[in-house]
């Protein structure tokens, strides 16, 4: 007789209880729920009935095909929580510097305010690169 797979339902070893003979069937069951199996086999018997888990067997294969996929899938999940905090990241430095350009215009009109300078354009464009370098060497100090 070949090895008894566990009980299906509860996992506990499953053991020969009665043998077949011409009169009565052969009865296979678990040494600790009670379930069993009855066959017409007689006095010997490979216990290919208590074995057969077609439905078990399909989910096995199935879970072997599906396995890598899921692996894909949560490494996809794992790029994109990466993705995620880099925008985020990306977004605060985004306002960050949003930020420090409503600084230098607030101190450009400030500045030109009380000067009373009127500049061109491109003396307007060189005094807000000056006052975002003085913010950039204000913040890393």
């Amino acid at each position: 007789m070949s090895k008894l797979k566990p009980c299906p339902f509860c996992g506990s070893e499953a053991e020969v209880i009665r043998m077949g003979t011409g009169r009565v069937s052969m009865q296979i069951g678990c040494t600790d729920c009670g379930a069993f199996v009855e066959s017409g086999e007689m006095f010997i018997s490979d216990g290919s009935r208590w074995n057969a888990r077609a439905f078990q067997d399909s989910l096995i294969i199935d879970i072997n095909r599906l396995s890598p996929l899921v692996n894909i899938v949560s490494n996809q999940k794992q790029r994109i929580q990466q993705l995620e905090e880099q925008l985020a990241a990306a977004k605060a430095e985004i306002a960050e510097l949003e930020s420090g350009i409503e600084y230098a215009i607030d101190n450009f009109a400030y500045y030109t305010q009380k000067t009373g300078k009127l500049l061109s354009y491109k003396q307007q464009e060189l005094e807000v690169k000056h006052l975002m370098d003085v913010l950039a060497k204000h913040k890393a100090d």
